[in-house]
């Protein structure tokens, strides 16, 4: 078993704020954190730390910070051959973090240069993808199928309806469920999970799985951890209800530190506190 996963690759810096700052006014952070993130590298890194052999693809910039994007992601045990390099730098994504809320600018950089031909997905049994451009998760799709390849997508706010009869689950959260989605033909969609605002999630056919009360520190990449416990457990054979609970067990460890990657603790403690939900 291989789960590819094609999504962004970023350097994260995550200013940590107790209020947003008005129009033309000045704030002191509280906290600064510097780390590698972007969706598909949160996810990837996160199912390899579980234990799932995966397969990053994606795109770096030839600098400093695509070199420690890719060393952080083999130091989990992903696999980093089918990255590329871009003449642009790394992607960026700025991020205020006040509590449950927090904005964030993202300079795309080398991931606009995504490019797959399907050869990268050889031995992979699994595809998960997260947001990017029409084109790229078109060809994904396709490939993945040709190789008989299960599907799941993270789209974010780059949803394309007329893909969605080439995936096996859509995750999505809230706040874009409402946006984009509601009132959209899913029946093509084997699986809908939702993340609900305030934690637990919505899953189609199972209902909903409660959350698991931890301190909130910082939201960023919470939607990527949960993403990543729930195609850990999928892709092992699961039933959709143990899936959801580590997935939640997942995005409570990430919400208890800055970083998307900062909560994690040990795929172990991890199955402890999904039991808790059983």
């Amino acid at each position: 078993m291989v789960v590819c996963i094609c999504g962004n690759i970023n350097e994260d810096i995550i200013l940590g704020i107790d209020a947003f700052p008005a129009f033309h006014e000045k704030r002191r952070a509280e906290a600064l954190t510097r780390s590698f993130g972007g969706s598909g590298a949160n996810t990837c890194w996160w199912l390899s730390s579980l234990g799932t052999p995966a397969r990053m693809m994606g795109c770096v910039g030839r600098d400093s910070a695509g070199i420690g994007a890719l060393s952080a992601l083999r130091d989990a045990g992903a696999g980093t051959k089918h990255v590329k390099e871009s003449a642009k730098a790394t992607g960026v994504a700025v991020v205020l973090s006040c509590g449950q809320d927090k904005r964030m600018v993202k300079y795309t950089g080398a991931n606009e240069d995504i490019a797959l031909n399907g050869g990268e997905m050889e031995g992979c049994t699994h595809l998960h993808l997260t947001s990017l451009p029409l084109n790229v998760t078109a060809a994904a799709i396709e490939h993945a199928r040709a190789r008989g390849a299960t599907v799941s997508w993270d789209p974010s706010e780059l949803f394309f309806p007329e893909l969605l009869d080439g995936v096996d689950i859509l995750f999505m959260n809230e706040d874009d469920y409402r946006r984009q989605v509601r009132g959209t033909d899913l029946s093509a969609v084997g699986m809908m999970v939702v993340m609900l605002n305030g934690g637990g999630c919505l899953i189609t056919g199972t209902g909903r799985v409660p959350t698991i009360d931890v301190p909130m520190v910082d939201s960023t990449g919470a939607g990527d951890a949960f993403a990543a416990g729930f195609v850990h457990a999928w892709t092992r054979g699961q039933d959709p209800r143990r899936c959801g609970s580590l997935a939640v067990a997942c995005s409570a460890r990430a919400i208890g530190a800055f970083g998307a990657r900062g909560g994690f603790t040990s795929a172990q403690d991890i199955e402890t506190l999904a039991r808790t939900l059983d």
